[in-house]
């Protein structure tokens, strides 16, 4: 024996304790923040609308953060938060039914579209599958730190797509995508989405062909990407990544944007655009 006082380990995970006032306001200003976001798809949307840049049909459906946290908690919700759940699978029901299923969900973040059969696909309108894919989508953005709550979720027309094949753990379809970066309505380059090295369980053997046929787009195609990126970054400000998808009858649409410096961007592939020189003599 030594006399010293034997080390309680439990006394370095205390938990602290939160009364139901504390918690409320935690959870408001955490709130707040993903509200104020800037990658949050409210705040960069209204822009993409206003300039009439082609986009999939969508519509937001306000989240309280007592109702996520209800979903998450897996928690007998209270009247109030019933009511808001019965009003979200109310609204994606009527969306469903005017443009048909699938439809395309996402959170204000991310789409967990690499686990496309359980989170952004939805294949119908029963309330369990709503429930579930809208569960998976606040689950993966909780668990990758991305931000503690959405201010909403986003239901968009899923876009007819060409796929090659399907990877990853959801079988999502992978089709032709580009990345552009752009700063202050100045394009800075572009890539196409998808890395060699990012593809996880292809269907089919042939994949990397398949993926490098739909790895370079037509000069019109680039043309479109570059005059869009322009347009909405000079209305935003700032430096973004601009996501375009093509679909099966070969049109690009904008389906996403975030910040340029929190942005995937593959230095291997990236497509540096030199824009011609001014002519200052006049």
């Amino acid at each position: 024996m030594t006399g010293k006082t034997p080390f309680d380990l439990d006394s370095l995970f205390v938990i602290p304790e939160f009364d139901e006032s504390q918690m409320k306001t935690m959870m408001a200003e955490a709130y707040e923040r993903c509200q104020a976001n800037p990658n949050a798809f409210s705040n960069w949307f209204p822009a993409v609308e206003v300039a009439g840049i082609r986009h999939p049909k969508t519509s937001t459906i306000t989240l309280s953060p007592e109702l996520q946290s209800t979903l998450l908690d897996g928690k007998p919700a209270d009247a109030q938060v019933e009511t808001q759940i019965d009003a979200l699978v109310q609204a994606i029901q009527t969306f469903g039914t005017e443009h048909g299923y699938p439809l395309f969900i996402k959170t204000a973040f991310t789409s967990a579209k690499h686990y496309w059969s359980e989170a952004c696909a939805l294949p119908d309108g029963h309330p369990q599958t709503i429930l579930a894919h809208v569960c998976e989508l606040l689950n993966f953005q909780g668990m990758n730190g991305i931000e503690t709550f959405t201010p909403e979720l986003v239901v968009r027309k899923m876009i007819d797509v060409a796929p090659v094949f399907t990877a990853f753990e959801g079988q999502m379809p992978v089709t032709e995508e580009y990345r552009v970066f752009a700063r202050d309505g100045v394009i800075e380059g572009y890539q196409p989405y998808w890395p060699v090295d990012s593809i996880q369980k292809p269907s089919i053997a042939a994949w990397q062909e398949a993926l490098k046929a739909i790895s370079t787009p037509t000069g019109k195609d680039l043309d479109f990407m570059i005059n869009a990126s322009e347009r909405i970054t000079r209305s935003l400000k700032g430096y973004w990544s601009v996501d375009f998808l093509k679909d099966k009858e070969g049109k690009l649409w904008l389906i996403d944007m975030a910040e340029g410096h929190r942005s995937y961007r593959n230095e291997a592939d990236f497509r540096i655009i030199t824009q011609p020189e001014q002519d200052l003599s006049c």
